[in-house]
C-alpha cells in the first residue's frame, strides 16, 4: 500500500513538473470543497458526515493544422470527518487525440469543430479528452457538434485508480481502457459514427470481479432543423471475467450509529457467498439524444435510454454497498470504478430520461441544472433486512436532482478564481429494503486555475 502511494505521488509531482512548462493551451486548477452528506453509503441506515475534498486537474494541449492532442490529469483527496477511515484517494490520466480529414480550403477554417483561440480549443475538446465513460458515449459527440461534410477520427486512452484505508481495501481498484470514433458524413446535414471501446476493470482485493468491458456502438446524428441536434445511438456491450471462481466475502456491514471515534468498530460482520462463476454477459442498449440552443446563453440537453435485459447474472456483490460511498464529484460528474462492484449495468434492465440545462445569468453567474429518472429491474433478488429473498428480482425507481450555480472571478489575465454551489436530491425506491433511501446533499467550493 504504502508503495503504491509513492508510486502516485511520484506520478502527479512529474506531472506537476512537465505541466510548469508554458505551453499552448495549458490549465493547471487546485480545489477545495466541503460537503455536508447525510446518508455516505446511500442505505435505509443513513450514516452522515462531513466530507472535504482536495482536488488538482493539469490539461494541456498541442495543436496542428488539422489536430488536436490533448492530455488530462485529475485527483482527489477526500477526507472524512467522522469516518477518517473511509479516506481515499483517486487518480485519472487521460490522453485524446482528434484528427480532422479537411479538404484543403476547409483546412484554413477549422471553426466547424474548434476556436482558432487556443483556450478554446482546448475547452471544446475537453469533453473528448476527459470522458471515457461509455455509458455516457453520447458526451463523446459534443466535441463535433455541427454536421457537416469533413471526416475526423478521435483516439482516447484513460487510466485511473482509487486507493483507499485498510478499512475499505476491498474497494481498491485500477481501470485502463481505450476508444476510437470515426465520424463520417451522411450530406451537410448528418453523419454515421462508428465506436469501439476496450475498458480492463482489475480489483487487486476482489479478483473474481475483475473484468473486460468491450462495448460497439453507432451514432447516427443529425442538425437538419435549426438550432437542434438529435442522435439515435444503438450499442452492444460485453462484459467478461478472466477469474473463474466461487468467491466467499466477509463484509462490514454499517448500521446507524454504529461508528464510535471514527472506526468502524460499531459495524456487524458476516459472511455472505456469491457463486461467481458467470464467464461472461452481453446486453445491447439504446439511446435517443437531443441538444437544443434556442439562445447562445441557453442550452438544453435531453435522453431516453433503455438497457435491455442481460444474457445472464452478472458477477456483482449489492451488498457491498453496505460499506461503500459512491464518490459523486457534483461538478464534475465524475464515478469511479467502484460502482462496477455492486450497481453497473450489466446488472439490470430498464430505462432512464434524463434533462439538462445550463443558462447564463446576469452578473456573469452560470447556472447547470439537471434532472433524472430511472427504472431499474435488477437480475438478482430484492431481500429483506434479514437477507431473506421476498421477490425475485430488485426493482428500483431513482429520480435524481442537481442543481448548481458557479461563477469565475478573473483575477489576472491567466489567473482566475471559480467558486461554485451545488445540491443533489436522490430518491431511491427499492423493494429491498436496504437500498430504499432518499437524502438531500449540498457542497460549495472554490478552484484557482492558473
Amino acid at each position: 500500500m504504502k508503495n503504491t502511494v509513492n508510486r502516485i505521488s511520484a506520478i502527479v509531482v512529474s506531472f506537476v513538473c512537465w505541466f510548469a512548462i508554458p505551453l499552448n493551451a495549458q490549465n493547471v486548477s487546485v480545489g477545495v470543497s466541503l460537503m455536508n452528506d447525510p446518508n455516505i453509503f446511500d442505505t435505509y441506515a443513513p450514516l452522515k458526515d462531513r466530507i472535504t475534498e482536495l482536488s488538482l486537474d493539469l490539461s494541456k494541449g498541442w495543436i496542428s493544422e488539422n489536430s488536436y492532442t490533448g492530455l488530462f490529469y485529475s485527483g482527489s483527496l477526500s477526507l472524512y470527518k467522522d469516518l477518517p477511515a473511509r479516506n481515499f484517494q483517486f487518480h485519472m490520466i487521460m490522453l485524446g487525440i482528434n484528427y480532422h480529414y479537411l479538404e484543403d480550403d476547409a483546412a484554413e477554417n477549422l471553426t466547424d469543430t474548434s476556436s482558432t483561440s487556443d483556450d478554446q480549443l482546448s475547452q471544446n475538446d475537453s469533453t473528448t479528452i476527459t470522458d471515457n465513460n461509455d455509458d455516457e458515449i453520447e458526451e463523446e459527440i459534443e466535441s463535433v457538434h455541427n454536421d457537416s461534410t469533413d471526416n475526423f477520427l478521435n483516439i482516447s486512452f484513460i487510466g485511473s485508480t482509487q486507493i483507499n484505508k485498510l478499512d475499505f481495501q476491498d474497494w481498491n481498484n485500477l481501470m485502463f481502457g481505450g476508444r476510437i470514433v470515426f465520424r463520417q458524413p451522411l450530406g451537410s446535414h448528418a453523419s454515421f459514427r462508428p465506436s469501439y471501446s476496450i475498458n480492463y476493470y482489475s480489483y487487486p482485493n476482489l479478483t473474481t470481479l475483475t473484468n473486460i468491458q468491450n462495448r460497439i456502438s453507432l451514432i447516427f446524428g443529425t442538425d437538419a432543423l435549426p438550432m437542434n441536434w438529435l442522435a439515435f445511438i444503438p450499442s452492444f456491450g460485453l462484459k467478461s471475467y478472466p477469474i473463474n471462481n466461487t468467491g466467499d466475502f466477509t463484509l462490514s456491514i454499517n448500521t446507524s450509529g454504529g461508528r464510535k471515534n471514527g472506526d468502524m468498530s460499531g459495524s456487524t460482520k458476516k459472511t455472505i457467498s456469491y457463486n461467481l462463476s458467470t464467464p461472461s454477459v452481453r446486453q445491447l442498449s439504446f439511446t435517443i439524444l437531443w441538444n437544443y440552443q434556442p439562445a447562445p446563453a441557453t442550452r438544453i440537453n435531453a435522453q431516453l435510454k433503455h438497457f435491455n435485459q442481460p444474457s445472464t447474472v452478472a458477477r456483482a456483490i449489492p451488498e457491498l454497498r453496505k460499506g461503500a460511498a459512491n464518490f459523486y464529484d457534483m461538478t464534475a460528474g465524475k464515478i469511479s470504478g467502484q460502482n462496477e462492484l455492486y450497481d453497473d449495468q450489466f446488472s439490470y434492465s430498464g430505462n432512464t430520461i434524463a434533462i439538462e440545462v445550463e443558462q447564463l445569468l446576469p452578473v456573469e453567474l452560470i447556472f447547470n441544472g439537471s434532472w433524472e429518472y430511472q427504472k431499474k429491474k435488477y437480475t438478482y433478488s430484492a431481500t429483506n433486512l434479514a437477507d431473506s429473498v421476498i421477490a425475485t428480482n430488485r426493482e428500483d425507481k431513482r429520480t435524481e436532482l442537481v442543481l448548481n450555480i458557479s461563477r469565475s472571478f478573473p483575477l489576472t489575465e491567466e489567473t482566475s478564481l471559480n467558486a461554485h454551489a451545488d445540491y443533489h436530491f436522490i430518491n431511491n425506491i427499492s423493494n429491498s429494503v436496504y437500498f430504499d433511501f432518499k437524502k438531500s446533499t449540498i457542497m460549495i467550493g472554490v478552484e484557482y486555475g492558473f
